[in-house]
């Protein structure tokens, strides 16, 4: 997400490389699994990667840190004076999310639990900075980390609880 790759993945190669000077970062967009099947076969040395890892005896893997999603609409949305969202809501405003193309039957990269919790997704993209400008414009919701982000003060943010 954007907060992954505008703040946490910076930070993460800058700490990489003052421990390994000899390291030169290559940063590659990719979709989870492929950063894990590439570590496996060899072609990647490190990766970074937002979401769960699977485990297998070919990669090994560290949570570097968690941070929950939360719900996020630009001011002009209905719903940015409500306060709170609703699952009906959820089926009836459309979201933003992000996928790779011809990827797309693979789980959103924005954590959102789509598995347990229905949502209407009215737009995909694969530049997560479109999705930021998208969401912060009102036309759509979307699904960030709760850490602190670039726009936060453009947003209001619900919280949910429903698995």
């Amino acid at each position: 997400m954007e907060v992954f790759s505008v703040r946490v993945l910076p930070r993460a190669i800058s700490a990489l490389v003052a421990q390994f000077p000899r390291v030169v970062p290559r940063a590659y967009e990719m979709h989870p699994d492929s950063i894990q099947r590439h570590l496996a076969d060899g072609r990647l040395d490190v990766g970074f990667s937002i979401g769960s890892a699977l485990l297998t005896a070919e990669v090994h893997s560290e949570v570097l840190g968690t941070s929950p999603g939360r719900i996020v609409c630009g001011r002009s949305h209905p719903l940015y004076d409500k306060g709170r969202i609703s699952r009906a809501a959820l089926r009836r405003y459309p979201f933003v999310a992000p996928r790779f193309f011809e990827r797309e039957q693979l789980p959103s990269l924005d954590q959102f639990p789509e598995a347990t919790v229905p949502r209407k997704v009215g737009a995909t993209i694969e530049l997560l900075q479109m999705m930021v400008e998208l969401v912060t414009a009102g036309s759509y919701l979307g699904c960030f980390p709760r850490s602190p982000s670039p726009i936060t003060s453009r947003v209001a943010t619900f919280e949910w609880s429903w698995g």
